[in-house]
């Protein structure tokens, strides 16, 4: 089903998963967030029974677009994911060094490195919520590519699908560019540089690339030393409840 307000709305049914299964189709969903709709996609959306949406967003950007589910029969549970920078570090220091592409690159590259420590609490309470039969249900940020991204790739790590196929997964967010999330994008980096970006750089901010991903895999990798010891040791991911995840939501 495709939301013409969020083009990268997805099922993630259908995935190669553990021992030759595939991942459940109407269980799990991804997209960017998603605003008030029309009453035609409003209707459409609702047949899917979402009852859980992982909102992944800071309150600041809760508070400035609310969303699509403010008060509906799905829970709604804010996992406020704020990539952890040192508190005595410019985020954007890579930018105002080199306003070009490889000032983006190297501030995306910084953001993905510390995605799993921002993430791995709230990954802790997605896993007790599927554990738990919470389904359909929804991960989004805002533009549905950065921490649903590397959220999304952790879950189907738990449920085993193959590091190829999540990748794909993770690649498919730069087919349809949401041109909101482009606007967004120029708008926050001009105000932030006091500038107007470089083309360049804009399509490194709000594309993908497997540079990206491979980023957060190589910190876990550091720190942990592999996704598996991560998702037990700081998501609480137990062989029991990983077991219990991969009869549930694979088939």
């Amino acid at each position: 089903m495709i939301l013409t307000c969020a083009p990268n709305f997805r099922d993630l049914g259908g995935q190669p998963a553990a021992e030759g299964r595939r991942v459940r189709h109407g269980r799990l969903y991804r997209s960017e967030a998603i605003p008030t709709l029309a009453p035609q996609e409003a209707e459409r959306l609702a047949t899917l029974g979402i009852r859980t949406v992982c909102d992944l967003r800071s309150e600041a950007e809760r508070t400035h677009a609310a969303g699509h589910w403010p008060s509906s029969s799905a829970t709604v549970l804010p996992m406020d994911v704020v990539a952890d920078f040192r508190a005595d570090a410019d985020p954007l220091a890579a930018m105002r060094e080199n306003p070009g592409e490889a000032g983006a690159v190297a501030l995306m590259i910084d953001t993905y490195e510390a995605l799993p420590a921002a993430c791995a609490p709230h990954l802790a309470l997605l896993f007790d919520r599927l554990a738990q039969g919470e389904t359909p249900l929804l991960v989004h940020c805002t533009a549905g590519k950065d921490r649903t991204g590397f959220v999304v790739a952790m879950l189907l790590h738990a449920l085993g699908v193959p590091e190829d196929a999540i990748m794909a997964d993770y690649l498919r967010s730069g087919d349809c560019p949401n041109p909101a999330v482009v606007a967004a994008t120029r708008r926050i980096m001009k105000a932030a540089l006091g500038k107007e970006v470089q083309e360049s750089a804009l399509i490194a901010l709000a594309g993908v690339r497997p540079s990206y991903l491979a980023a957060s895999h190589a910190r876990i990798s550091r720190d942990h030393g592999s996704v598996a010891h991560y998702l037990r040791e700081a998501a609480g991911l137990n062989e029991e409840r990983q077991a219990r995840l991969i009869a549930t939501l694979t088939e």
